[in-house]
């Protein structure tokens, strides 16, 4: 299921793309006191649906806009390495400051056409719309690995963590967002699989390869002095 934490292009309607993780499209159950657990399940999941329904649409136009134009559209799939551990050993509160921290990096480094949005847990979906050249992709790639990879500062925590980021172009490697979606996740699990903490390009040969499993590093996190602690989210 999709939140959209970024920016909302091609005049498409908003996704409450201002609004924390967490605090989006699904309500928690004591935002809503009034309600009956049952009317809060509803609301999720029509909220969850429409979510979907909205991603699908951007993407449809992107495509579109793209096909018309001869230019072409990137699907880049990130998944944060050891996010899990993090999240274990420092607490679930924490572990969402830390997504919003990354979805707020994030959102700086994208133009105002290109789209942001959380996927679930600890993954996120880049759009990125009328791009030219494949390098613009992997260009961007290396930006989110850079700057994403910066410490976090949170509550005395100065947080290290990288991400994997696999990468799908329209025309080349698929032809409707679907398959750009899946291709995208199929080609970050292997940059998983190679190392983590960088980017690989969907091909023929990577869909052919078994996928193993991931999010077995722990993350790294040190104390921080007072002087250290310059917050960027």
């Amino acid at each position: 299921m999709f939140q959209y934490t970024g920016r909302t292009p091609l005049n498409s309607t908003s996704f409450h793309a201002e609004q924390p993780l967490g605090q989006g499209l699904t309500p928690r159950t004591e935002d809503l006191p009034e309600r009956k657990a049952t009317d809060v399940s509803r609301w999720d999941i029509e909220a969850a649906m429409d979510a979907d329904k909205a991603w699908a649409r951007v993407a449809l136009d992107a495509i579109g806009l793209a096909r018309r134009h001869r230019h072409l559209v990137a699907l880049l799939f990130l998944d944060l390495d050891a996010f899990k551990p993090i999240n274990d050993s420092l607490g679930h509160a924490l572990g969402d400051m830390l997504l919003q921290a990354v979805a707020s990096r994030l959102q700086d480094c994208m133009r105002d056409i290109d789209t942001v949005c959380r996927h679930g847990g600890d993954e996120f979906v880049v759009l990125l719309a009328e791009i030219r050249r494949p390098e613009d992709a992997t260009r961007v790639a290396e930006k989110l690995l850079a700057v994403l990879g910066r410490p976090y500062c949170i509550q005395g925590h100065a947080i290290f963590i990288t991400l994997s980021i696999g990468i799908s172009l329209y025309p080349d490697d698929a032809e409707d967002a679907d398959t750009l979606m899946h291709n995208a996740d199929t080609a970050m699990y292997h940059a998983k699989r190679h190392g983590r903490n960088g980017q690989h390009c969907f091909t023929a040969e990577v869909n052919t390869h078994p996928l193993q499993c991931r999010r077995t590093e722990p993350g790294l996190h040190l104390p921080l002095q007072p002087s250290q602690c310059l917050l960027d989210f």
